[in-house]
């Protein structure tokens, strides 16, 4: 396990955090297009043609690889926990 520091905690998670709760306000087209762009700096890979829908979760994104046209569906949690590579 990973020791954090508090302003890493704070700077990193919880800032991303708040981020993506406002990225998921965004209706259709225009929150798909802000979701792309945030999952695109938090995620480890991020290939092209990214679907992410509206409450969907990921847990330690700078651990999650994602291919090309990958679509999460509404309130999926996606753990990167360990790694992820989808």
């Amino acid at each position: 396990s990973e020791k954090i520091s508090w302003w890493d905690a704070l700077v990193k998670y919880t800032l991303r955090d708040f981020f993506l709760g406002i990225a998921n306000i965004f209706p259709s087209s225009i929150g798909y297009l802000v979701r792309r762009a945030f999952y695109k700096l938090a995620l480890r890979k991020c290939g092209e043609g990214l679907l992410m829908k509206p409450f969907a979760t990921i847990l330690f994104p700078e651990r999650v690889s994602l291919g090309n046209h990958v679509s999460i569906n509404e309130y999926c949690l996606l753990d990167g926990d360990g790694e992820l590579m989808i």
